[in-house]
């Protein structure tokens, strides 16, 4: 590379002065440009270039009239002013394609080979003045200088800096990483700090301060006032390292888990409902704005999705900045595709398939919304040369202390790969009777296929089974194309209809799986895939219009017929239709309609106040522990059943409506005189919950028949506790409990109120209610549970005690008479 500087080339129509050390310094704008189509940049990169004009950073100069798909070296140039010196910066490239070589006044900083990553590169001292920035990007394809990138990837790779550029004088960071989600304790890394062991004080959010020791460069606290991050409730914190140079970082505290075949979130179930997303656009390529990134998010959310994998490369900061705010789960990937032996076994390949893999990881440490971190799509998983690099990748990743899960989109249909022992989560890329066109017949043999077919869904996954893998297992991608405005009532291929009844048949079966976890979908929008005239070497396949058309909107974010299909699914399977939430003041409650359960109850400062076991059941015919579940017709047994029917009830919403300070939800269901046998009466039973600075809830019953009936009923909360010794309970007839020995004895009050409080938490609740005669409380003791979905030593770590109306107290309710049962919670300290 030639670097030979001359004054007055190239000067930057926007250099302006900045303060040093204050702000990073915005390079984006106006840079003198050239383009060399069909060169290498090692043959065109000089300082000194002639400009034919000007490229805005950022933007994908392939994209533009000039250079419109065009292959080649891109040469880019500008200046910046300094008011005084600086001893060290960083230029910090938030994502270039394919291949870069940059220098600074002259001064090379080196060429990198990594497309889609985030480069940080130190210049070294910089003087008072003017300074002067070159870049050249190649986005040639060629095996011997561009590893990571081929041409026969089913997407297309663009040219240029696709979210800007900026100068860095601080490299310092801190890293935060939960350490415990139940009381908001996180461990702080000062990363870049020029001593490892130091006092500080950490300020919280901009007000609270606690003192830290930093000891090998970490420290421990708890987050004063914390709030959990989900995607219901996406709460972010901040925090500053005080001092002269203060430094801060957004974090969310969330813990993540792979266990019992399941996805955990925060200790709560996490089913996963979204699509694949490519940075891709038809006038901005993978230059996307924020308007486009931020309408991708509001699209997936509108579909009731809450999940989106950043196929197939490291995800711009940006975005991920948006899905941290909006509470969007990411799957987050290192560049590959479909890599072979040749490129499995390259030594070069593979080091730097751990390199982007690591920074890739180091670059999201902060952003609760990634979730899951993967490499390798479609990858030969089943040979030594795949299982070798898997190795190292997965250790690489495991090094960073994450709190990622770890997976690759796995295409082995036969389940034949030697890594899924590795992983976290078993992840199936699968497209029976599209790209696996292995049947015959209509469309009831499509969706036959779909589920049982050799590379079929429901066949996949018994053949993982089969090999004992216990992990959680997710549909990765699962799809097929439609073009956008193309109709035909037969449902022709390519179609918008044959798309709609091909995604809707996919879902009937995915959501349809007891042992699955979530599907993301392929794909969230069209995107370019590769250009015929330069595939150099490649496969020629089908490509309508070079593009992957298998978007559920097209690339101008256009919803297909299929949009719609995908909203009615997503929402009426799950975790989505099937619950409902109230927020208020005083924290936020999750009910499920079926049973009426309510299955979270989080007060003001994020903290979960009901208990939930590891290995939750349905409701169904064997009772359940956890939440609050609704006791009624019965309290206690009667006929093998405990506490009633009403669990197996699915509930309608009836109402939901703002209150003062909060929301509220009225459920409820009728029943037909005879249709329960055990309950023969023509009634109707509601439940309504007002969220607020408090908890409260009613259990009305209405005699709808000509005869009276009595009924028992009540609520049996399971408080969420740090262990019996520390319980106290007042408001009831015997004040001594011998928890530690177990306890199961409805009491009687003593006045409206009762309550308890947890002296190792500093936590308890008050509940206030009428219409009850009693207070049951349970705790069963230190014993191994019978019960199949509570794990040995969860039987202390909740608290059972709620009002009730048991056998010895029935209701009686004449024809058209209502009986009202009412009771708030509240938390105290």
């Amino acid at each position: 590379m030639n670097f030979n500087l001359k004054a007055g080339i190239g000067s930057c129509l926007c250099g302006l002065a900045f303060a040093v050390c204050a702000v990073d310094l915005d390079l984006n704008g106006s840079w003198a440009f050239r383009f060399e189509e069909g060169r290498a940049l090692e043959d065109v990169a000089r300082v000194d270039f002639e400009a034919t004009g000007t490229m805005p950073v950022p933007t994908c100069f392939d994209m533009t009239p000039q250079c419109l798909c065009k292959r080649g070296t891109a040469l880019y140039r500008r200046t910046f002013a300094l008011e005084q010196p600086v001893e060290n910066a960083w230029l910090v490239i938030d994502g270039m394609g394919m291949r870069g070589s940059f220098a600074v006044d002259g001064r090379s900083l080196g060429v990198h080979p990594y497309p889609y990553a985030r480069l940080e590169l130190e210049t070294g001292p910089l003087a008072a003045g003017e300074h002067e920035i070159f870049a050249a990007l190649d986005n040639r394809f060629d095996w011997q200088t561009v590893k990571l990138a081929s041409p026969n990837y089913d997407f297309y790779f663009f040219g240029g800096f696709y979210h800007g550029v900026r100068l860095s004088f601080d490299n310092r960071r801190l890293v935060v990483r939960t350490r415990d989600h139940h009381t908001g304790k996180v461990e702080i890394e000062a990363v870049n700090f020029p001593s490892r062991d130091f006092s500080s004080t950490l300020v919280f959010d901009g007000k609270a301060q606690v003192s830290a020791i930093f000891t090998n460069a970490r420290a421990t606290v708890a987050v004063p006032n914390f709030k959990l991050w989900s995607p219901e409730s996406p709460n972010l914190h901040r925090v500053t390292l005080a001092g002269e140079k203060p430094v801060s970082a957004r974090f969310g505290i969330r813990t993540v888990e792979a266990r019992d075949r399941k996805i955990w979130l925060n200790g709560r179930e996490l089913y996963l409902k979204g699509a694949n997303r490519h940075e891709s656009h038809p006038s901005f390529g993978a230059a996307t704005p924020e308007a486009v990134m931020i309408a991708d998010i509001q699209n997936l959310k509108a579909l009731g999705g809450n999940f989106i994998r950043g196929a197939h490369y490291q995800q711009t900061a940006r975005f991920l900045d948006f899905c941290d705010e909006n509470g969007v789960l990411v799957w987050e990937e290192a560049l590959g595709w479909g890599d072979d032996k040749k490129q499995l076994s390259d030594a070069t390949f593979c080091d730097q398939q751990v390199w982007q893999t690591r920074e890739m990881v180091r670059a999201s440490m902060n952003h609760p919304c990634v979730i899951i971190s993967g490499f390798l799509n479609e990858f030969k998983s089943h040979t030594k040369e795949g299982r070798a690099l898997a190795e190292r990748l997965v250790k690489a990743v495991r090094a960073e202390d994450s709190g990622h899960l770890i997976t690759w989109a796995n295409n082995r249909r036969n389940a034949d790969d030697i890594c899924s022992d590795l992983m976290d989560i078993i992840s199936i890329n699968t497209y029976p009777g599209w790209i696996d066109a292995s049947f015959a017949g209509g469309s009831a043999a499509l969706i036959a296929n779909i589920k049982n077919g050799p590379t079929g869904i429901d066949s996949i996954v018994a053949r993982h089974r089969a090999k004992g893998r216990q992990q959680p297992i997710i549909v990765s991608e699962m799809g097929t194309c439609g073009i956008y405005g193309q109709h035909d009532p037969t449902a022709s291929q390519w179609t918008e209809e044959f798309q709609a009844d091909y995604v809707g048949g996919v879902l009937d079966v995915v959501l349809s799986n007891p042992d699955l976890c979530g599907i993301a979908l392929w794909q969230l929008t069209d995107a370019r895939s590769y250009h015929s005239a330069y595939l150099m070497g490649a496969v020629l396949r089908n490509k309508p219009l070079a593009q992957n058309l298998a978007g559920l909107y097209d690339g101008f974010r256009r919803p297909k017929l299929v949009a719609q299909v995908v909203a009615e699914k997503f929402r009426a399977t799950r975790d989505t239709s099937q619950t409902v939430v109230l927020e208020g003041h005083g924290g936020r409650v999750e009910v499920s309609l079926r049973g009426g359960r309510i299955l979270s109850w989080r007060d003001a400062v994020g903290k979960e106040v009901f208990f939930m076991p590891r290995n939750p059941v349905s409701a169904g015919s064997e009772w359940s522990h956890g939440g609050l579940p609704l006791c009624w017709p019965w309290f206690g047994r009667r006929d093998g059943v405990i506490h009633g029917f009403v669990r197996t009830r699915t509930f309608t919403l009836r109402e939901l409506s703002d209150v003062p300070g909060g929301k509220r939800a009225v459920l409820g269901f009728a029943l037909r005189a005879g249709e329960e046998k055990s309950f023969p009466y023509a009634c109707d039973f509601e439940l309504e919950l007002t969220c607020t600075d408090r908890l409260q809830l009613v259990m009305r019953t209405k005699n709808l028949g000509t005869e009276k009936f009595s009924f028992t009923s009540g609520v049996h909360p399971y408080f969420a506790v740090s262990g019996y010794e520390a319980i106290t309970v007042d408001g009831v007839e015997e004040k001594e409990f011998a928890l530690a020995n177990g306890t199961d004895k409805a009491f009687a009050r003593r006045g409206e109120s009762v309550s308890f409080m947890d002296k190792a938490w500093q936590r308890g609740v008050r509940l206030t209610s009428s219409g009850a005669a009693s207070v049951v409380v349970w705790a069963p003791g230190n014993i191994e549970p019978a019960n199949r979905n509570l794990a040995i030593g969860e039987t202390e770590r909740f608290f059972g005690f709620g009002p009730c109306n048991s056998k010895g107290h029935p209701v009686e309710l004449a024809p058209g008479a209502v009986h009202a049962f009412s009771c708030v919670f509240e938390v105290i300290h």
